[in-house]
């Protein structure tokens, strides 16, 4: 009679403020290391400098360089100020998957932590979702 169609399963995808966080995170380490070691040049050569006439201000290479050095201390600041709002166990796995230069995965961090799975992603995506609110992603 009526033959029953199964539906194929919907495929799961990452909300987008979660890939923007993990793309912070993942970038946070390294970016912090480049402004350990960035320091202000007393001088860049002046024969680099140019005004362009839909733009009347003087702009020198030197003040474009402060410029982006301070854009990477105020987003180092304030990733440091969102992992605040975390409590320990979600720093905790955000330090363990984010922060360390040999990109474990989930279930390495897992097994380490010797936590369950369900347990595992329910404070990941707890500290995730904390992290999107207080860096204004979502």
């Amino acid at each position: 009679m009526g033959v029953v169609e199964k539906q194929a399963p919907k495929s799961w995808r990452k909300p987008e403020y979660r890939k923007q966080v993990e793309r912070i995170l993942r970038d946070y380490p390294i970016l912090k290391l480049a402004i350990e070691e960035e320091q202000l040049p007393s001088y860049i050569p002046v024969y680099q400098e140019k005004t362009s006439p839909l733009y009347s201000e003087y702009n020198s290479m030197t003040e474009k360089y402060a410029i982006r050095l301070a854009d990477k201390k105020l987003q180092i600041m304030r990733i440091e100020r969102a992992l605040q709002a975390l409590n320990s166990e979600e720093r905790m796995i955000i330090e363990m998957r984010y922060f360390d230069l040999s990109r474990p995965t989930d279930n390495m961090v897992c097994i380490k932590l010797e936590w369950n799975k369900r347990t595992y992603y329910r404070l990941k995506n707890e500290a995730l979702r904390k992290l999107a609110l207080t860096l204004n992603i979502i």
